[in-house]
């Protein structure tokens, strides 16, 4: 008995010791790169739109709105200004990496469906992937009246039937088990979009899991699709929810829900069966991450909510002769019914995080003054997060804190400071050579 668990301890050393073990280990390098066509694409992410039917004036609504990062008052204001701007683009197609609605309402996403049929309407394809907020979601309500009433959500059959049009009906292969699925929108480029939400998790406690994953068979399926992609000459990009890479030191150690399980041992097998770079949303922050393998790259360009400042979207062109992707950055700063709605969202978001940050000091017991104090450092810091290409310009010299406040403040210093110590490449404005994985940070 002694000598079969010591073979099988030796067998898992040799096949590794994760559940990825198996695929990590059959891992062969894809042994010649694949030219990616010339094509330019729109990224925006995360608009949690709300059907105005569902909204209100009550006092929960106004209550909810305060404490939280979202103009979701203004997220039809906000989809009516993009669509216009995507239909008078010159791209290709659109890629939507989830969070589509505020809460997975069904009439929310019927709703947001007039914007992307408006967006192919102009010549463009729409491609969407869920998020996490979007399906079997128990916070589904409608906000319109004196009480908030729970209204229909959305399960994963009715969620791929609703969105038909935007990817899964013109799919040339769709995973079995979850709702990841494979296009080709220009020749020569196969486009994968990753279903990273829990959605088979949630109940009445669990209302909308923030953490994800790719499922192990799912990733299996992945890796079966890289290789044909690779036989039949096939460039890949990548789409889904939640990150790949650690934004900011200290990123999985603070906010590991919004990284998939099992980050580095998916971003290790992705990046060596092809996959270079993924397009990523979920935290409502511009950031770009890049890891260095072997031989080897991977990118995971997130970008930020469309209903949190700094309100961007991304515009990508990738050319064929220079094998270069270029990503600009660009920004709502109108909308309308509002003189200055820039000012607005970025007043909104820098009140909604110094909330967030105070709420969260509280439950410590520290004390108001203190809490204060420490929430409009905080709240500054992830601001310029969420902006991208971040300077050190938050002063953290917190003067004449209590003793718990004091000592809550030296613990957690480090997280407000890793917001600013923004890691390379460039957030907003980059070019990266898809052959060697170098990149040029351009100005903004």
């Amino acid at each position: 008995m002694k000598k079969f668990i010591a073979v099988f301890i030796f067998i898992t050393l040799l096949t590794g010791c994760t559940k990825y073990g198996n695929l990590i280990n059959k891992v062969d390098i894809h042994k010649r790169f694949i030219m990616y066509p010339d094509t330019k694409f729109v990224v925006f992410t995360d608009p949690h739109f709300l059907s105005p039917s569902l909204m209100g004036g009550s006092k929960q609504f106004k209550n909810y709105n305060l404490k939280q990062r979202k103009m979701i008052s203004e997220s039809k204001l906000i989809m009516d200004e993009i669509t216009k701007k995507i239909e008078k683009s010159e791209c290709d197609f659109v890629i939507i990496p989830g969070d589509l609605t505020k809460d997975g309402e069904y009439l929310s996403h019927l709703k947001f469906i007039e914007y992307l049929k408006k967006i192919e309407k102009s010549g463009k394809e729409v491609y969407i992937i869920d998020g996490n907020h979007d399906i079997n979601n128990f916070s589904a309500k409608s906000y319109n009246g004196k009480k908030i009433k729970k209204v229909e959500k959305v399960s994963p059959e009715k969620f791929k039937k609703i969105y038909g049009e935007y990817g899964y009906n013109e799919a040339i292969f769709q995973d079995p088990l979850s709702l990841s699925y494979i296009v080709e929108p220009v020749p020569g480029l196969w486009l994968f979009a990753v279903d990273s939400c829990k959605w088979e998790l949630h109940d009445k406690e669990k209302l909308s899991i923030t953490d994800g994953r790719i499922r192990h068979r799912s990733l299996k399926w992945i890796v079966d699709k890289l290789k044909l992609a690779e036989e039949k000459g096939k460039a890949v990009l990548f789409f889904m929810h939640h990150g790949i890479l650690e934004h900011f030191k200290f990123y999985s150690k603070y906010v590991d829900d919004y990284l998939v399980d099992d980050y580095e041992d998916i971003g290790n097998i992705l990046s060596s069966y092809g996959a270079g770079v993924v397009f990523t949303g979920h935290f409502h922050s511009q950031d770009i991450a890049v890891k260095y393998y072997k031989d080897r790259y991977l990118f995971d360009i997130e970008t930020g909510s469309l209903v949190t400042y700094p309100v961007p979207y991304r515009i990508v062109s990738i050319d064929k002769e220079k094998q270069n992707m270029m990503i600009n950055t660009k920004y709502i700063k109108n909308i309308k019914r509002f003189k200055n709605f820039y000012k607005y969202a970025r007043d909104f978001c820098l009140k909604s995080n110094e909330h967030l940050f105070f709420d969260k000091f509280r439950k410590y017991l520290i004390s108001k003054n203190d809490s204060k104090k420490m929430s409009k450092v905080y709240g500054r810091a992830l601001l310029e997060h969420y902006m991208g290409d971040e300077e050190k310009v938050v002063n953290f010299d917190v003067k004449n804190l209590g003793f718990i406040g004091s000592f809550a403040y030296f613990f957690n210093k480090k997280f407000a400071e890793s917001l600013l110590k923004d890691l390379p490449p460039g957030d907003n404005n980059l070019i990266i050579n898809l052959k060697t994985g170098t990149f040029r940070n351009l100005k903004n």
